[in-house]
């Protein structure tokens, strides 16, 4: 049903492809669901239907369309479309299309973890999820993980530094003074 409703729709067939995309919906197909509500988020019934998007939207989430679990995420980052702000659902949807080979998804969740958005800082976690995303295809996590390594490279010497610093200079003099 779900191509007759991609037909439907490509000769602007309003009421065809809203019927097929609505019975590929109620059959259990998540992309049918997506479809169906972009169909009332669009007005394509006749009127915007806001509630009525939102509701197959979160089903076609649910059911697995990657496209879904996009938005949603994208609606719960920023706060917009009728949803709350809210990054640990946005993490969540996140999460479910990266887990599903989504590039941009493993993106997005390696910059939350480098920038601690919805979730701890975890460098390891940042880099690990931003070199699966440039092996899925991602140009953009390039720059990203480069800020990464950076980052992560930056506090280890940062670590030795301080390490060193404490052994050096004790009561605000050097080790090496006292001993002149």
């Amino acid at each position: 049903m779900l191509a007759v409703g991609h037909a439907a729709y490509a000769r602007k067939d309003w009421p065809a492809a809203m019927k097929a995309f609505q019975q590929s919906a109620e059959a259990g197909s998540a992309e049918g669901a997506w479809e169906l509500s972009l169909m009332h988020a669009h007005g394509k019934t006749g009127v915007v239907d806001k509630e009525e998007a939102r509701k197959w939207l979160k089903i076609a989430a649910e059911g697995g369309a990657v496209k879904a679990q996009m938005f949603l995420a994208q609606m719960s980052t920023f706060g917009r479309g009728g949803y709350e702000k809210d990054d640990s659902l946005a993490f969540e949807y996140l999460t479910r299309a990266a887990d599903q080979g989504n590039a941009h998804a493993t993106h997005q969740l390696g910059v939350r973890y480098l920038h601690a958005v919805g979730v701890a800082q975890d460098l390891d976690k940042a880099i690990e999820h931003l070199e699966t995303a440039i092996e899925r295809g991602s140009k953009d996590a390039v720059k990203d993980l480069k800020i990464a390594k950076n980052k992560k490279q930056g506090g280890v010497v940062r670590g030795i530094k301080k390490g060193l610093s404490k052994r050096l200079f004790k009561d605000g003099r050097s080790q090496s003074k006292k001993n002149v």
